[in-house]
This record gives C-alpha cells, structure tokens and sequence, in this order.
C-alpha cells in the first residue's frame, strides 16, 4: 500500500497544482500576420498574444532614422523622441503610461503605429516619397518566445523626393597618398611589307587622371535629373621646383562632380621633369621588322575624406552624407621604341 502511494502521491500534487494555477498552460498563437505590405496612404492590422507579453519593439531598417511621437490612451503626447532606429510602443517594466500611438517621420517618410485594440497593432501609411520600400520590424517579446512582424511602407505615387547636390566640403587633415608605377606595352607595329612605314605615339590618353567619389548613403537617393552637378575640388599634385618631395595638396582644381568614375587631362604643371602629356613619339619601323612602345607611368594616389551636402527640393532641407574622394594623377612618364621580333 505504501509503494502504491509513493507513486500515486506525485501525480496528485501535480493535478491539484495545474487545477490551481491558469499559468501553467498558456494559450500560446502567434500574430495573425508576419509580413504586411502598405499601400500609400493605406492601413493594416495585425492581431498578437497578450498573454505573458512582456514589451511591443518597432525597429526601422536600412540605416533610416525617425523622430518618434508617442501619445497616451487620452490622445496626449507622452513624449518626442529625435533620429531614433527603434523605439518601444510598450515595456512591462517601463514607468510609461499605455501608450495608444506612435507617430515616425523624417523628411520623405511618414507613418503610424496604432494600438487599436489590446490585442490589435494598425500601421498607417502617411506617405513615402523616397521612392522605394522602407521596412521595419514589430517585436513582439513574451517570457518565453519572440515573435517578429515585417512591414513595408511602398512609395507614395508623387514620390520619390529628388535631391539635388549642392557642394561638398573636406577634412584637410585627412588626405593621404601613395605611390604606383606602371609599366606597359600600349603600342606594337609589325611591317611585313618591303617598305619603311612610319607611326606616331601620344601618351596623353594614357596619362589621364582618374578621380572616384565614394558617397556611403547616396544609392537610397535618387537625384534630380534636371539639377546641374556642381564644380568641386579635388586633391591634386602640382611640381614646384623648391619643393623636396612628391606631395598632394588642395591647389585650386577643379572638376565638376560625378557619381560615375571621372576621368580627365592631367595638367602639365604635374611633371616633375617639365615638358608635357601632349607629345608625338614618331617611329619608323624598317621592312619586315616590328617595333614596340614601351610606357612608363608614375602615379601619386590621393585620398581625402568630407561630407557631401544635398539638398531636398521639395522642403529645401538640406542632408549631409560623408564621402571619400581618390585620385590617381600621374607626374611623370617615359616612352621607348623598342626593336620586337616579329612572329610575337
């Protein structure tokens, strides 16, 4: 009798346990939609588990900030919260009060959150002018488990806001440089006739400077196509017969910006040796012969870091995006024709 009630005992206490306690099963659902799309101007809703819920997270995605409103359950602004990439619409152990709404704009993009009921979340759309989708997240977190909603604010049909470039500005300081030096055969004549042939070589094409701007965060634009691109220095090298060493320098040169990689003359004042880009180097190749241009370039590579300054032409407003500029200019160069077998 007594084995039989030390294994029957335990399972007693466990029923009268359960019976008691609601807490030990939990009516455990997941929200009625993971992924929710929002038209312009448009809403949907999404129902959740309030049961164990701990706190309510909306994150915003792609590097996008908002400047967060949130309002009480009698419409009041509880407070404002400036460039934030999340924020939370409820904490459980949070001194806020219900938080009802909360409202999420920038200059191209706003929308709402709305706890329209306990167990209810309505995201509004306001309006979207950046041309693209901009997703963000609802966290759900409970004692046990999370649960995440993703949602897209697609774009408002008057969109996308189009920006246009108004000049940038650098950290002198940070300019760097090195060095490169190329060596290559542009060139190769081969005269199987019986006669003397004669060509001509220039280096200038091959003695372009090269320029790249690196903007982080201008891809999420879109610029005015109407809007002329603005004249801007660059880093530049000018050969100064007192000076010691090859150095880069901010002298005055100017380009105008381009997203695409610019290529253009170098100057002749870049030389270290004088003389100029813009010469002929005449051949003549005897008969059944060959002949072949043997190039030398030396390159100075400057870089330098800034920030670019664009403005919004439907506000005016302006924007500011870090960029790093480099330039690849040569200061010297050599040509030599060269005898060259002719079955290569």
């Amino acid at each position: 009798m007594k084995a039989l009630l030390s294994r029957i005992l335990p399972i007693l206490i466990t029923m009268i346990i359960t019976g008691c306690n609601n807490d030990i099963f939990i009516d455990d659902e997941h929200p009625s939609i993971t992924e929710i799309e929002i038209p312009d101007q448009g809403n949907k809703s999404i129902t959740f588990q309030t049961s164990q819920l701990k706190s309510i997270e909306i994150a915003f995605y792609n590097d996008a900030t908002f400047d967060c409103t949130l309002f009480d359950h009698t419409g009041d602004i509880y407070n404002k919260y400036d460039d934030r990439n999340y924020i939370y619409l409820y904490e459980i152990s949070s001194s806020m009060p219900k938080i009802t709404r909360m409202l999420a704009e920038n200059d191209d993009v706003a929308f709402e959150v709305t706890r329209t009921g306990e167990n209810e979340l309505t995201i509004s759309s306001i309006m979207n002018m950046t041309g693209y989708d901009v997703h963000g997240s609802i966290m759900l977190s409970y004692t046990y488990k999370e649960e995440f909603i993703a949602f897209s604010i697609l774009p408002s049909p008057d969109g996308p806001t189009l920006y246009s470039i108004k000049g940038l500005s650098y950290n002198k300081a940070s300019l760097s440089q090195g060095f490169s030096d190329e060596q290559s055969t542009p060139f190769r004549i081969i005269n199987e006739t019986q006669s003397a042939t004669k060509q001509v070589f220039n280096p200038q094409q091959h003695c372009t400077t090269m320029v790249i701007f690196n903007t982080n965060g201008m891809d999420r634009l879109k610029l005015d196509p109407d809007a002329e691109m603005p004249v801007v220095e660059i880093p530049s090298y000018i050969h100064r017969d007192d000076a010691e060493e090859i150095a880069g320098g901010f002298n005055g040169r100017e380009i105008q910006f381009s997203r695409e990689i610019i290529v253009t003359d170098t100057p002749d004042n870049a030389l270290i040796n004088g003389g100029s880009f813009n010469v002929d180097y005449p051949v003549e190749v005897p008969p059944m012969s060959a002949r072949e241009l043997n190039l030398s370039i030396n390159r100075i590579i400057m870089r330098a870091n800034g920030e670019l300054t664009l403005v919004n032409n439907r506000n005016d407003k302006e924007i500011k995006l870090p960029f790093v500029v480099t330039v690849m200019q040569p200061y010297n160069y050599s040509c030599k024709w060269e005898e060259a077998t002719i079955d290569e």
